[in-house]
């Protein structure tokens, strides 16, 4: 039951055939690349997300990811996704998302979606 959460593992799949560069529907478009900093716990990343938002850069941390997509990462740790749509997860517009758009990404979280994260924007600039 995923009444919990409003979505299902489904929500989050990138649909067959589709192409992860592709945001998803409602979208706006992204004005700068994606700072993705995929950097395990312990390494910085809470300071290097102190000097993000003193740039007035929306970042998502642990606290972030987790207030805003706890469904997300539930049913991606528990292998409920296998092609996981970041965009959908950075981007909003799907999902009734209300959410601020993510314009970097810090912590172990993302570490483990990397490969992802760089499919999905080539031109991101990584951090490690």
């Amino acid at each position: 039951d995923y009444g919990l959460y409003g979505t299902t593992p489904a929500d989050w799949e990138l649909a067959p055939g589709a192409s992860p560069t592709t945001p998803p529907a409602g979208a706006p478009p992204r004005v700068r690349p994606l700072i993705a900093v995929v950097g395990l716990s312990r390494t910085g990343t809470s300071s290097l997300t102190a000097a993000l938002e003193m740039l007035n850069v929306s970042v998502y941390h642990t606290h972030q990811s987790m207030t805003h997509h706890l469904d997300f990462w539930d049913f991606y740790l528990t292998g409920r996704i296998r092609r996981p749509d970041v965009r959908k997860l950075l981007d909003g517009g799907e999902h009734g998302n209300s959410t601020p758009r993510a314009d970097a990404v810090l912590d172990a979280w993302y570490a483990i979606l990397a490969p992802e994260l760089l499919r999905a924007y080539p031109d991101a600039r990584v951090i490690l």
